[in-house]
């Protein structure tokens, strides 16, 4: 083993440490994973003893004997990635293998959501509801003591004709009323999208849901 390939393993147990996201380090030999160490998550594939993807990006860095980095989008893993890889070459110039991180890429607006989504919500006269969704699903949510919107949980699909999948077609923000039929108030839906702030690709939406039952009642005075 060389001493690169040492002190990189060595001192993987103190790097992820310094990371808020979860990542995961790792090295290869030409063929494989021979060393991986996580933190917060694990990836189908990225274990050791697993083969390396062919025509992938490490068999590409290995191939090539350059540094490599970049995005693995989430249709991939499930969830989007940066990762950083580095050829592992020995004193003759002969390529060994590999080494990097992959890290868990969230947008900051997902990473404070926990934060502030809460107080936020109950902020609002009437309550509100929050969310974060990627391009497909709703990733975060978070609903008031006044006002939920229980339908959006989780893990659920975003509909076609929905407000947050209009705003990811139209890339740009959408604002609409929306009837009480729909979550049994009259309701303002708000729903921003969210970029990648290295390549400015969207990779998902805020929303707010905001009732107007207050604002009817005045109306109808």
């Amino acid at each position: 083993m060389s001493q690169l390939v040492q002190a990189f393993r060595t001192h993987a147990e103190f790097l992820t440490k310094t990371y808020e996201m979860e990542c995961i380090y790792f090295t290869t030999d030409l063929d494989k994973y021979d060393f991986v160490l996580s933190k917060g998550f694990d990836l189908e594939g990225v274990q050791v003893g697993e083969r390396l993807v062919e025509g992938g990006f490490l068999k590409q860095c290995i191939k090539e004997k350059r540094e490599l980095i970049g995005t693995i989008e989430r249709a991939v893993y499930g969830q989007r990635l940066k990762f950083f890889a580095r050829p592992i070459i020995d004193d003759t110039g002969a390529v060994k293998g590999c080494y990097g991180v992959y890290i868990h890429k969230l947008h900051r607006v997902a990473q404070a959501f926990p934060d502030f989504a809460a107080p936020l919500a109950e902020a609002f006269p009437e309550g509100a509801f929050l969310m974060v969704t990627d391009l497909e699903k709703v990733a975060y949510r978070q609903g008031s003591k006044k006002f939920d919107i229980p339908v959006m949980q989780q893990g659920t699909m975003l509909k076609e004709d929905g407000i947050a999948m209009e705003a990811i077609r139209a890339n740009q923000g959408i604002v609409k009323e929306l009837d009480a039929s729909l979550y049994g108030v009259n309701t303002r839906g708000v729903s921003i999208p969210l970029y990648d702030p290295d390549d400015k690709q969207i990779v998902g939406t805020f929303g707010l849901y905001l009732p107007r039952a207050l604002q009817e009642t005045l109306q109808d005075l």
